[in-house]
């Protein structure tokens, strides 16, 4: 399956799913450029197994991949992970885009709730997208985190 959602200041999202999809090669790309060189994380902790059968979304401008993000749905649940956006194009919103893009393939799938595990410095801006913590703060990769929540909408 392969997807494609056009915006109007010339971005576009491709959805892949799996790791036989040229997007999740872009996806990669972004991960191990912002959670490896960046922040320190092990490469040979960016790929698992749930990396077979997820959902991989990568915002391009032009032919440039610049986000990404996976999502793996189980039952009813759809988990939200290894959101990356290029630094040079942070703060631009493409991280907001990306979350409600993969929100509506989960809502699309018969998802009921959407959760992630949110770096605590930018928690934010999940919560401005319906996302509520649960639980107290963790250590996932030597990063403070915190669980969030959303309830999808049904209709």
């Amino acid at each position: 399956m392969m997807s494609k959602r056009q915006g109007n200041n010339g971005y576009f999202v491709l959805t892949g799913i799996g790791k036989n999809s040229f997007v999740f090669q872009d996806a990669y790309h972004i991960r191990i450029k912002v959670f490896s060189e960046e922040q320190g994380i092990s490469k040979n902790n960016e790929l698992d197994e749930y990396d077979d059968t997820a959902y991989h979304c990568v915002i391009y401008i032009g032919d440039i991949p610049i986000a990404c993000a996976r999502m793996n749905i189980i039952k009813d649940t759809a988990k939200i992970c290894r959101i990356a956006v290029m630094k040079e194009s942070r703060r631009c919103g493409y991280a907001t885009l990306l979350c409600k893009h993969i929100i509506s393939i989960a809502q699309q799938r018969g998802a009921k709730y959407a959760y992630l595990h949110a770096q605590t410095n930018i928690s934010d801006l999940y919560r401005k997208i319906g996302f509520i913590s649960e639980g107290e703060t963790f250590i996932e990769e030597g990063i403070p985190h915190v669980r969030m929540i959303k309830k999808l909408s049904t209709s």
